[in-house]
């Protein structure tokens, strides 16, 4: 004899991240597990004969399927609803300006501010030692460069570089 299998949700289709919420009955079963297979992994939960449950469906590969499984005189009895789980739709980054105005990054000025705003994150994060190689650097890179336009420069930027290096050590 099968057993009287009521299972139920709420929603059959999803966007990642929202709530379903599935009931079941089946008061003659010995035993009931409820299987949720999101394409990756499949999480397996022994339940009560009748119940309710809610859940977060998050990465799936398309399909989620939630499957009750019946246990009654030696017999299984599985239903399954598939619950299709569309992708959240990515959104456009956005920053604030001085007039506290939000604007959408779009553009070259978009991109040159969002370049700005990594750069500055990402110099406020660096270890002292590596800013003080950037410098450096940087000073060599400008010496180098007016050198070649001005060959008389390059005694007068080396001792630039000289003294700011030694206010660096000295300031330890």
């Amino acid at each position: 004899m099968k057993p009287s299998l009521d299972f139920r949700i709420d929603k059959k289709t999803v966007t990642e991240g929202d709530i379903v919420f599935i009931q079941w009955s089946c008061p003659e079963a010995e035993q009931i597990q409820l299987i949720i297979n999101n394409g990756f992994k499949a999480n397996v939960l022994d339940v009560e004969s009748t119940g309710n449950k809610k859940f977060r469906l998050n990465r799936s590969k398309g399909r989620t399927k939630l499957s009750l499984s019946v246990s009654l005189n030696g017999k299984i009895y599985t239903k399954t609803i598939a619950v299709r789980v569309k992708k959240q739709k990515t959104i456009n980054p956005e920053y604030v300006d001085g007039n506290n105005r939000n604007k959408t990054l779009e553009g070259i000025k978009g991109k040159w501010q969002n370049l700005k705003t990594k750069i500055k994150y990402s110099w406020q994060y660096l270890p002292e030692r590596k800013r003080l190689a950037y410098i450096v650097l940087s000073l060599l890179s400008i010496l180098m460069l007016l050198s070649s336009f001005f060959p008389q420069i390059i005694g007068i930027g080396v001792c630039v570089v000289a003294v700011y290096l030694l206010i660096v050590i000295l300031k330890k």
